[in-house]
């Protein structure tokens, strides 16, 4: 679980778009206002990390494992 704190004052860049997938998936949560970082916190602290099961490929272990395959 992440805790994001989108920059609101960029131009061409929706931070808090791209955070509240995190927050529809289940995984995160997005601090909406700088004075609610506790509440935000207990939100990010009672999410259920087992509700989204990941099902994808270890990025570091597939990378550790072609380093090793390849080092001399």
């Amino acid at each position: 679980p992440t805790l994001f704190l989108p920059n609101m004052n960029t131009g061409m860049d929706d931070q808090l778009a791209r955070c509240k997938v995190a927050e529809e998936e289940g995984w995160g949560s997005v601090l909406a206002e700088a004075g609610q970082l506790e509440t935000s916190l207990e939100a990010l602290l009672g999410l259920d990390a087992d509700a989204t099961p990941f099902d994808g490929v270890n990025g570091a272990e597939a990378l550790t494992s072609r380093l090793l395959q390849n080092r001399k």
